[in-house]
């Protein structure tokens, strides 16, 4: 009997340590907006060269909102087409969802869409051309640039790893939701 006991005493610390362990792992992490602008400005600006610089696309000065409404990010800026001879400029705004990847633990934009683009030259040709073309580009730059990428020891928790499960966007910044792994 009383080894019955040692052992279930044994066992009911050991599952007492592993839900106090739990207790201590942090269930959300925020991202400030500070933190994620000062990432997205180190990025940019975008350059996008064709035919021996005849056709050229500069995306630069990266304005983020935060849509907690809709989940979304939003990134807006300015362009700069340079077709032939020609310069045309411009401004954009854009929308995303937010797609974590536990491989590269980086948060990146994900399904980038251009909701409205701006050409400061009255009845340009090359609206439709340049708003396909900044789609495009603001679509590589989503996948191959994380907007926020942990550092190792950032998802381990008293030696216990931990992963994103949601993001949200909030008005502060993006909330991530954690659990244990």
């Amino acid at each position: 009997m009383n080894k019955l006991f040692q052992r279930l005493s044994g066992i009911t610390v050991c599952l007492f340590a592993l839900i106090s362990c739990a207790a201590i792992i942090p269930k959300q992490h925020l991202i400030p907006k500070d933190q994620l602008t000062g990432t997205m400005q180190k990025q940019f600006p975008l350059h996008w060269e064709k035919g021996g610089g005849l056709l050229g696309l500069t995306i630069d000065q990266p304005q983020l909102t935060l849509n907690s409404q809709q989940n979304r990010l939003a990134l807006s800026g300015h362009f700069i087409a340079h077709v032939a001879l020609i310069d045309i400029d411009g401004d954009f705004a854009s929308s995303s969802m937010l797609h974590y990847d536990s491989s590269q633990r980086a948060v990146f934009l994900q399904d980038v869409k251009v909701d409205t683009l701006r050409v400061k030259q009255q009845g340009n040709r090359y609206t439709e051309i340049l708003r396909a073309e900044v789609n495009r580009i603001l679509k590589d730059y989503a996948s191959s640039h994380p907007i926020y990428r942990f550092k190792t020891d950032e998802l381990v928790v008293l030696g216990m790893q931990v992963d994103v499960a949601n993001i949200s966007v909030v008005q502060e910044g993006l909330m991530l939701q954690l659990h244990a792994m």
